[in-house]
């Protein structure tokens, strides 16, 4: 027979199961919460912190105090975002908005047609990396100012060349 909630002897709980391996054990594939427009799943240790999946006018998984919230896989910490907004992965110490940290730490923006770029931390420097034959450009206040182009040339104040090498207008 199937026992839908079952309380052992030793304070166990089961819900769909006879067996509970915990204080409070849950089998099956779903576990469906409803309640009008604001059900939500909240976990709450003895310390205080809060963790809650809700779904009310947007889905939405996190703290609800000022916790940390780490995303872990194959049992490591992968990513964290810090109670003030800072986002890292890699790192479990943020220290600016976005932080990424590894052995060769590289950030790549792609359109959905294939062009790309890349951010890449390595070595000693900075690399900045476009997609072969592409070019690099610098925009102050959204006006090109410098172009690389992938054969090595620079163009200053220009956006095609008119010869080799060094180009300024």
């Amino acid at each position: 027979t199937f026992n839908s909630f079952v309380v052992k002897g030793s304070g166990k709980v089961g819900i769909g199961t006879t067996s509970p391996a915990s204080a409070r054990g849950i089998a099956g594939s779903t576990l469906h919460i409803s309640h009008g427009t604001d059900a939500a799943l909240r976990i709450t240790d003895t310390g205080g912190s809060d963790f809650e999946i809700s779904a009310e006018t947007i889905t939405s998984m996190g703290t609800v105090d000022a916790t940390d919230l780490a995303v872990i896989s194959n049992n490591t910490e992968r990513m964290r975002i810090k109670s003030d907004g800072k986002l890292g992965i890699g790192t479990s110490a943020p220290s600016v908005l976005v932080h990424l940290k590894s052995d060769a730490a590289k950030l790549r923006v792609e359109e959905t047609g294939g062009s790309y770029g890349e951010l890449e931390a390595g070595g000693s420097g900075l690399h900045i990396k476009a997609k072969s034959g592409g070019y690099i450009t610098l925009k102050p206040n959204d006006t090109e100012a410098v172009r690389i182009l992938s054969s090595g040339d620079v163009l200053i104040g220009q956006t095609s060349q008119t010869g080799y090498g060094f180009a300024q207008k």
